[in-house]
């Protein structure tokens, strides 16, 4: 399931208050890690070494509230990394982003999900955005229970990548080697196992796929 609507937003520490909000212009993919290599381009329009966080929300579908969560997953297209080794990027859920979001401003992360070790995009490694795109996934099963409970309407979730020292190192913004840069697609979805109560036993269901590309 998708629509033209979306929300993302990357954030960089190098360019604190610039905001890039549904900036598919600026960002045709979104930066998660440190970028050691260039950096944002600031007010001052000097270019600026920064860590950069990734923002998606995701619109979640009624059909699932008060439903058993079987399985969830958030999934999105790796296009680019600085060079070929791996990296560890961590995805976690936070509050709600919009047109005010930058690095000074961002939302409170209200739980770490997941922490995946994504491998290098094969034959494009430093050399381009335009690679073919590889899948990766995250575990968000507890959070869209918490979700289809709360019936909520929409999730935030934060992509940050922690090379090998999840939440401790640089005061948690990651471990600021250049070379675990990522970029990543702007039309991240989340996918969901379900059954409908209170049917027991139920045959499981799945939505096609709710995609940052629906928002309430």
């Amino acid at each position: 399931r998708s629509s033209d609507l979306q929300s993302y937003d990357p954030v960089q520490s190098g360019c604190p208050t610039a905001s890039h909000y549904d900036d598919g212009g600026d960002y045709p993919t979104l930066p998660v890690g440190y970028d050691g290599w260039e950096g944002c381009r600031a007010s001052d329009g000097l270019f600026h070494f920064s860590y950069d966080f990734s923002y998606y929300q995701v619109h979640v579908p009624s059909v699932i509230w008060g439903s058993n969560i079987n399985s969830a997953t958030f999934q999105d297209d790796l296009y680019f990394s600085s060079v070929c080794q791996s990296a560890w990027v961590s995805l976690g859920l936070t509050a709600a982003i919009g047109s005010g979001t930058d690095w000074n401003n961002k939302p409170s992360v209200a739980s770490n999900l997941d922490s995946n070790d994504t491998e290098a995009v094969t034959g494009d490694c430093g050399t381009s955005q335009n690679g073919a795109g590889r899948g990766e996934s995250w575990n968000i099963l507890s959070a869209v229970k918490t979700a289809a409970a709360s019936k909520w309407s929409q999730m935030t979730f934060r992509l940050r990548e922690d090379g090998n020292c999840p939440g401790s190192c640089d005061g948690g913004n990651g471990d600021g080697d250049k070379n675990d840069m990522r970029r990543f697609g702007r039309n991240a979805e989340i996918q969901v196992l379900y059954n409908d109560t209170p049917e027991v036993p139920g045959a499981l269901k799945e939505i096609g796929r709710a995609s940052c590309r629906e928002r309430v």
